[in-house]
């Protein structure tokens, strides 16, 4: 599974690839988000929840034969790799942008975590 072809399966109104994120101050956000001017998540969907909110994606694939995740259980990865997303753009989104933030990480073998499967039943 690449990236780009997850990318390729959301399909709502208003879908923006690499949507750049609207510049903020780095005061008030916690250590952990991203206040880079320029910053880009994955995918932007306006209308996917509710009429006039606009939900971003930002996608992970992971392996879980690598060396640095096989000693973890499935459950444990995608949540380790759910929650650093949402540390990295949550508050940003939320805050700047006024929209909804899913984390949505796949492994190479097909599987699809929490997050990325309740978006794509959707």
């Amino acid at each position: 599974m690449r990236h780009n072809n997850v990318c390729d399966c959301i399909v709502c109104v208003d879908v923006k690839m690499e949507p750049s994120l609207l510049p903020v101050k780095p005061n008030g956000y916690s250590t952990k988000t991203t206040t880079d001017d320029g910053a880009r998540l994955d995918i932007s969907a306006c209308g996917l929840r509710s009429t006039f909110e606009c939900s971003y994606f930002d996608i992970r694939v992971t392996h879980p034969h690598a060396t640095s995740n096989v000693t973890m259980f499935l459950k444990k990865l995608y949540a380790r790799d759910e929650k650093e997303k949402r540390e990295k753009y949550e508050e940003r989104v939320v805050e700047s942008e006024r929209g909804s933030f899913s984390p949505m990480v796949f492994l190479t073998t097909g599987d699809t975590g929490t997050e990325a499967t309740m978006v794509l039943k959707h």
